[in-house]
C-alpha cells in the first residue's frame, strides 16, 4: 500500500490567524528587501516638487563666455580722506553700511560711478574728488558683487523695473570675480560698451529667466529719471580694509597739486604706486569732475591693453 503523502499546510487555517493556534512563525521566510539603488522609472517625478528652478543670475552666468582682459576697480574718495589713508596705511570703511549693517569698502568695476551727493564748490584739494585704481588682487576681500548700485536697489530707486518683493540676492554675483566679466561679456559684449554704458541685452526667450530678464530693464532704460548711471556699473563691496601697497592699488588720480605734494613726499618712490594728474577747478561741484575723472581711469585702462 503506497505512503500516504504529507498533507500541506497553508497560512491559514479554518480562517483563523497562525498566532492563534500556536503555530511557530520562526520558519516564516523575511518579506523580500528591495535594493537601494533600484533605477527610477521613466516617469517618475523629480525629487523637487517645483516644475521649473528659479535661476539666480551668477548661476545664469557661470554658463556665459568672459571678456579676455580685466579692468581695474575703482574706489573714488576725497583729498581728506585720502590723505586719512596714508597715514594708516589703508583703505577702511569709517561707517557702517545702513542696509548691510557692516563696515564695508566699495569700488565700482572700472568707470569711477561714485558720486558725491554735496552741492557746494569743491573749494580746495581737500573737498577735491580723488580716484584710487585697485589692481585684482583686491578681488580676494570681496564680501559680495552687484550689477549695479545695491544702495540704490535697496532704497527702491530700481522698483519701476522690479516685481514686487523680488530680493536683492537674486542679483549677487557672489564672490567668484569671474563672473564680472562674464557679466560684461552676456550683457555688453565688450569692456569698451561696458565704460560707454552701451547695453547688448542676451538674446532669447527670457520668460523662464525673469531674474536676466528683469536685469535688462534695469540697464536697458536710458532714462535717468528713477536712477542715475551707477546702476550701469558693477559694485564690489569688501568687509575688511584694504592694505595701501602695489600689491592691491595700481595708481591714484588727483588734482595737479596733489601730485606735487606726493611727489615731495616720494610717494611712488617709496610704494611703487603711480600718480595721474586731472584739473580741479575749485569752483565746481564734486561731481562736475567726473568726467575728467573718468577719461584719466579710462586711459590707465587702455594702457593695459583692457579694451582690446
Amino acid at each position: 500500500m503506497p505512503a500516504k503523502k504529507p498533507r500541506k499546510t497553508s497560512s491559514r487555517r479554518e480562517g483563523k490567524d497562525l498566532t492563534a493556534v500556536g503555530d511557530d512563525l520562526s520558519q516564516v521566510p523575511a518579506p523580500a528587501v528591495l535594493p537601494l539603488d533600484l533605477p527610477i522609472a521613466p516617469d517618475a517625478p523629480p525629487p523637487r516638487a517645483g516644475l521649473v528652478r528659479m535661476v539666480p543670475l551668477h548661476e545664469w552666468l557661470d554658463e556665459q563666455e568672459e571678456v579676455k582682459r580685466p579692468l581695474l576697480w575703482a574706489h573714488v574718495t576725497n583729498g581728506w580722506r585720502l590723505n586719512l589713508i596714508l597715514d594708516s596705511g589703508e583703505i577702511a570703511a569709517k561707517r557702517e553700511c545702513e542696509h548691510f549693517h557692516q563696515f564695508l569698502v566699495y569700488a565700482f568695476y572700472g568707470r569711477p560711478a561714485y558720486r558725491d551727493s554735496s552741492e557746494a564748490s569743491t573749494r580746495n584739494s581737500a573737498r577735491a574728488p580723488m580716484v584710487i585704481l585697485l589692481n585684482a588682487s583686491v578681488e580676494k576681500l570681496v564680501r559680495t558683487i552687484f550689477p549695479f548700485d545695491s544702495g540704490a536697489y535697496l532704497n527702491g530707486r530700481y522698483d519701476a523695473w522690479l516685481p514686487a518683493h523680488m530680493p536683492i540676492d537674486y542679483f549677487s554675483l557672489q564672490t567668484d570675480p569671474r563672473r564680472v566679466r562674464r557679466f560684461v561679456k552676456a550683457f555688453y559684449g565688450s569692456n569698451e560698451a561696458y565704460w560707454r554704458m552701451k547695453v547688448s541685452a542676451p538674446s532669447g526667450n527670457l520668460s523662464l529667466r525673469p531674474v536676466v530678464d528683469t536685469l535688462c530693464e534695469i540697464l536697458g532704460d536710458v532714462g535717468i529719471e528713477n536712477a542715475d548711471d551707477r546702476r550701469l556699473a558693477v559694485e564690489m563691496s569688501l568687509a575688511s580694509p584694504i592694505p595701501f601697497r602695489s600689491e592691491f592699488v595700481h595708481s591714484l588720480i588727483v588734482p595737479e597739486e596733489f601730485v606735487d605734494a606726493l611727489n615731495e613726499v616720494k610717494l611712488t618712490e617709496r610704494t611703487g604706486i603711480d600718480v595721474k594728474p586731472y584739473i580741479l577747478n575749485p569752483i565746481r561741484k564734486a561731481s562736475d569732475h567726473l568726467g575728467s575723472l573718468e577719461v584719466e581711469a579710462k586711459a590707465i585702462n587702455a594702457s593695459r591693453s583692457a579694451f582690446l
